[in-house]
């Protein structure tokens, strides 16, 4: 990887999301904030092409930190700064996401629940938004008058569908897992819980997943798969 300066690398870190349980990637030993089934990590974007929708990235780790001179926690938080100011997130509803006509993606007569997907301006690890700008699901949630089913299923952006009860959140879980099947690249196999009342983003056993915010950065040591 060719950077000009030390300064644009710096521009160039932005938060990485990994799932705990299923996931496909070697990380090295790094600064990271574990938020529940998922981990955030520093990348260093290397290369992007927004015409073929591919973004090159290495994980941060020690060497990377050395060459910028800086903690952990100064890392983590470039991360979540950058990640705000240039891959602000965004919530869209899935036909304009795909590009396409309402009526082109709803078959005549068949009733299918309303689906926004969560991801950033750049499409790279949008999922991670969700808790850099935990404010997106809040405004969903208030916009529908409904608590929220997330789906987790990709690292650049996760589906969200309001709800009515925890009995639908179940239902929805089932067929997540029966959609995804063994798929290698997923995320996470768990359905969350955005509880609108509370605004709070929970696991399915009604576990608290906070955001990262400002000056509450911990970090720990991950250990390479």
């Amino acid at each position: 990887m060719e950077f000009n300066s030390i300064e644009e690398m710096k521009s160039k870190v932005i938060l990485g999301i990994f799932g705990k349980d299923n996931n496909s990637f070697d990380l090295p030993d790094g600064p990271a904030v574990d938020k529940g089934a998922f981990t955030l990590r520093p990348l260093l974007i290397s290369e992007q092409n927004s015409e073929e929708g591919m973004t090159s990235f290495y994980v941060v780790g020690q060497e990377i930190m050395d060459k910028l001179g800086m903690s952990e926690k100064e890392m983590l938080e470039l991360a979540r700064q950058n990640s705000m100011e240039k891959y602000p997130g965004e919530m869209k509803a899935i036909a304009n996401f795909i590009n396409v006509t309402e009526q082109m993606i709803i078959p005549d007569g068949v009733v299918i629940p309303q689906i926004y997907v969560l991801t950033n301006e750049n499409s790279c690890c949008g999922a991670a938004a969700m808790f850099y700008q935990p404010e997106l699901l809040d405004n969903l949630a208030k916009m529908t008058s409904k608590d929220l089913a997330v789906f987790p299923a990709d690292m650049n952006c996760v589906y969200c569908v309001p709800v009515t009860s925890n009995e639908q959140i179940v239902e929805y879980q089932e067929m997540y897992q029966a959609a995804i099947g063994d798929a290698e690249h997923v995320l996470s196999e768990q359905v969350l819980h955005y509880d609108l009342a509370n605004k709070q983003l929970k696991d399915l056993s009604g576990n608290v997943i906070e955001a990262i915010q400002q000056q509450q950065v911990q970090h720990r040591i991950h250990s390479g798969r």
